[in-house]
């Protein structure tokens, strides 16, 4: 549904350090944000218009003049990120990041559709490293990008790095996520190819971790000693130890 705290096919999850939830609630074109016992608190962001099912969207065309008309107009929000006191959606069919404060109130944002660097393509993936800095999952671009964040947690919408995740491809709808460990490395989600991918600081790809029982991986998140959790679309959820 659409009324506090129902969704319509709720995506990326999130915290913030007083224990908040925040919730990509994907076709309801919103972040909702909950307590932490899980009660509604508010929501934002807004979809102007139907695709069906009860689908609501707002198409910017991932336009910089549209998406800066339409800050919280949103398109398939399929994850959201908590960094201090700042919350990263990833606006994936608008191709774009829009930052608000804990309170959903719009701060900045950066991308735009295209392949050059900082713009996206389908970008789903989140995750910080121990730097503070920003990665993206610019799924159909193939990519992750990297974005440093100043004093102010300003975003500079140029990246300081990117690289390359193979078996991430256009028009493939399974939403790979990303997760980077406490030690810089990266990890992606990689549905096609029913594994997930490691890769080091330098962006080369050095280990795949697979299990018989995993059939397209999604989510993930990094466990306090380094283990992956991947979401999986069998319906389990399993527990990985990084090399």
């Amino acid at each position: 549904g659409r009324g506090s705290g129902q969704f319509n096919e709720p995506s990326g999850v999130s915290f913030d350090d007083a224990g908040n939830i925040y919730v990509a609630d994907t076709w309801n074109a919103r972040i909702v944000k909950l307590d932490k016992d899980a009660a509604f608190v508010q929501a934002w962001g807004n979809g102007t218009e139907g695709l069906g099912d009860g689908k609501l969207h707002t198409d910017t065309n991932g336009d910089a003049n549209q998406n800066q008309a339409n800050p919280l107009g949103f398109f398939g929000p399929r994850n959201v990120l908590v960094i201090g006191d700042r919350v990263y959606v990833a606006d994936t069919g608008n191709k774009r990041i829009v930052v608000t404060d804990l309170s959903g109130n719009y701060v900045e944002q950066f991308g735009t559709f295209g392949k050059n660097k900082g713009q996206f393509h389908e970008p789903i993936g989140l995750g910080e490293d121990a730097l503070g800095r920003l990665y993206v999952g610019d799924t159909w671009n193939s990519r992750v990008q990297i974005f440093a964040r100043n004093a102010e947690q300003q975003i500079n919408p140029q990246p300081v790095g990117d690289f390359r995740v193979n078996n991430w491809s256009a028009n493939t709808y399974n939403d790979p996520y990303l997760t980077v460990l406490p030690d810089g490395r990266t990890v992606v989600a990689v549905p096609e190819a029913k594994r997930l991918s490691v890769y080091d600081l330098t962006g080369k790809l050095t280990t795949r971790l697979t299990d018989p029982q995993v059939t397209a991986p999604h989510g993930l998140a990094t466990t306090a000693n380094g283990e992956v959790v991947a979401a999986d679309n069998s319906g389990l959820v399993v527990i990985f130890p990084v090399p």
